[in-house]
């Protein structure tokens, strides 16, 4: 039989419960709506409540399987070859960033990653960066740099993000390719993990916890931009990379 004492240390205390419920609803809200933005949202937010080395898989293991009701739809919407290429890219740098992950201080991984997310959104807000045609040597050349930064501080969204957003995609396809692209990254992200030992079982309890929160929030946020014409879609992606790299740059 096993110990009651066992189980209970495996649950978070009352204030990280709260915290961390509070931080899957704003994040499952902004995926759903943006098809991104939970990684972005949760890393920095769990890692309010959590030690950084439990927040990232934690974050990631959730999402994975949170991303699963939505995979449908975002198949059907989503620019699949851009998607595939872009994967491609993230494949050979995962293990790279697993391994910073082990060796470098979060606090400089934080800091960096953070700045280029503020660049990033401080870009495509003032419109100073447009892509009309993306070849298949960029679009890999952001899946590498998504790769190396999911695999080290679980923020792999901002140079993907930063092209859809920079191409002439709909919104939906965007949203439903970027949706697509972090599925396949946070599995491929989640096997590497739990490769290099950085799953426990508190990680794996804690993933568990906030699945369902998480998924309830996504589906609001899914249904609010059906019912809405798309043109906020912009506006909200880029004022949540923003704002997550800010967040990123005080928490580092």
């Amino acid at each position: 039989m096993i110990d009651p004492s066992i189980l209970l240390d495996l649950l978070p205390t009352p204030a990280q419960a709260a915290g961390l419920l509070a931080v899957a609803l704003v994040a499952g809200v902004i995926r759903g709506l943006t098809g991104f933005g939970a990684a972005l949202l949760m890393v920095p937010g769990l890692s309010l409540f959590l030690h950084p080395a439990e927040a990232v898989p934690t974050s990631m293991m959730a999402i994975a399987i949170t991303n699963l009701p939505l995979l449908p739809g975002a198949w059907r919407e989503s620019d699949k070859r851009m998607v595939a290429i872009c994967l491609a890219g993230c494949l050979v740098t995962i293990p790279l960033g697993i391994w910073l992950l082990a060796v470098l201080p979060a606090e400089i991984l934080r800091r960096a990653i953070g700045a280029s997310v503020v660049v990033a959104g401080l870009l495509l807000l003032y419109g100073g960066f447009r892509v009309r045609q993306a070849g298949h040597g960029l679009k890999l050349l952001a899946g590498a740099v998504s790769g190396l930064m999911n695999g080290s501080v679980g923020m792999g969204g901002p140079p993907v993000i930063l092209l859809m957003l920079a191409m002439p995609l709909a919104p939906a396809v965007a949203r439903a390719s970027l949706l697509l692209y972090f599925t396949g990254l946070n599995s491929v992200s989640v096997v590497g993990m739990t490769w290099a030992g950085l799953f426990t079982r508190h990680t794996l309890v804690w993933s568990l916890l906030i699945i369902p929160p998480l998924i309830g929030a996504a589906r609001l946020g899914e249904i609010w931009f059906r019912r809405g014409s798309g043109a906020q879609f912009r506006p909200i992606a880029i004022a949540v990379l923003i704002g997550t790299g800010v967040v990123a740059l005080a928490k580092g």
